[in-house]
């Protein structure tokens, strides 16, 4: 029992508890356990991406979003390279639902927030472009994003779907001849 331990024990305990019950979908105990871990816990972000992602299993989008961003926009005393990629991850996961509930600008401002040269950048491009694609009169967007992914900084980035979508884009706007390319 996680009790019967000192604090930063305790905490980690409590974490990896919880990760281990997240991994076998016992999202009750998961969520239990990872309620346990304070601000102070080295946990602390992870734990609260995990509760986020419950939320968004359980159809709870409001909670979810909440979650994540407040890690976006949390500062937390942990290793700047895994809060990098917590953060980046929250972001991904808000743009997500937005664009799940039909709330498309929304979802592309989101992924427009990713940094540049970041981890989950090229997919934040990819996604966005599906986001713009989907937005009124946004095309040209979702062009630009599928053009960028195509230069040779993305050359080990492989997003096979990336040309269905540049083609369905280019059928919206007429431009048949690029469709059949």
């Amino acid at each position: 029992d996680p009790d019967d331990y000192p604090g930063k024990v305790k905490d980690d305990l409590y974490y990896f508890q919880g990760v281990r019950d997240f991994e076998r979908k016992e999202y009750a105990r998961a969520m239990r356990n990872f309620a346990k871990l304070g601000k102070s816990s080295r946990h602390y972000a992870q734990a609260r991406y995990h509760l986020g992602v419950i939320y968004n299993i359980q159809d709870r989008k409001k909670a979810a979003l909440k979650t994540f961003t407040r890690i976006v926009n949390g500062s937390f005393d942990m290793d700047p390279g895994e809060l990098s990629a917590i953060k980046q991850l929250s972001l991904v996961n808000i743009a997500r639902i937005r664009y799940g509930v039909e709330q498309y600008s929304r979802s592309a401002e989101r992924y427009a927030q990713m940094r540049r040269g970041t981890t989950h950048w090229p997919t934040s491009l990819y996604e966005s472009a599906w986001a713009h694609f989907m937005s009124e009169n946004k095309e040209k967007r979702a062009l630009g994003n599928l053009l960028t992914l195509q230069s040779p900084f993305f050359d080990r980035v492989w997003l096979p779907e990336a040309s269905i979508l540049e083609a369905l884009t280019f059928y919206r706007i007429c431009e048949y001849q690029q469709v059949e390319t």
